[in-house]
C-alpha cells in the first residue's frame, strides 16, 4: 500500500491538503488535511468521513436543520449526496481525516455555498 507521502497533494485556495490515494469508476479515497476552515459546499456524491488527528467541528446543512457536530480521531461521519457541509480545525494541529466519495470526487461538480 502507498505512503501518504508518495503523493503529491492538490492545495485548494483555503489551504487545505487533499491527497487522492486511490481512484476506481465507484469511488476515491483521500487523505486530508486541514488547518483553519474549509468552504461550505454540496456535490453529487456521497462521502464518509473518518478523522484521524486533531479536533474541529463539521456542519451539516439538510432540508431541515443546521448540524454542528464536535469531531475527533476515531469519529466516522456520512454526509449525504447535495448536502451543503464544511469542517473547522478548532484545535492546535492540523484536523486531518480519511475521506471516501462515491461516486468518485469530481470538482467540476462542486458547488460553493455563498458567503
Amino acid at each position: 500500500m502507498p505512503n501518504i507521502s508518495e503523493f503529491i497533494p492538490f492545495e485548494n485556495p483555503l489551504g487545505e491538503k487533499v491527497y487522492e490515494m486511490e481512484r476506481t469508476e465507484r469511488m476515491s479515497l483521500a487523505y486530508v488535511i486541514i488547518t483553519g476552515r474549509s468552504a461550505s459546499h454540496k456535490h453529487p456524491f456521497e462521502e464518509i468521513y473518518f478523522i484521524t488527528k486533531g479536533k474541529g467541528k463539521l456542519f451539516i446543512r439538510d432540508t431541515q436543520r443546521d448540524t454542528w457536530k464536535s469531531v475527533s480521531p476515531g469519529d466516522s461521519y456520512n454526509i449525504q449526496k447535495d448536502t451543503f457541509h464544511h469542517l473547522e480545525n478548532t484545535g492546535t494541529e492540523p484536523l486531518e481525516l480519511v475521506v471516501v466519495c462515491s461516486p468518485p470526487y469530481d470538482h467540476s461538480k462542486v458547488t460553493y455555498e455563498p458567503t
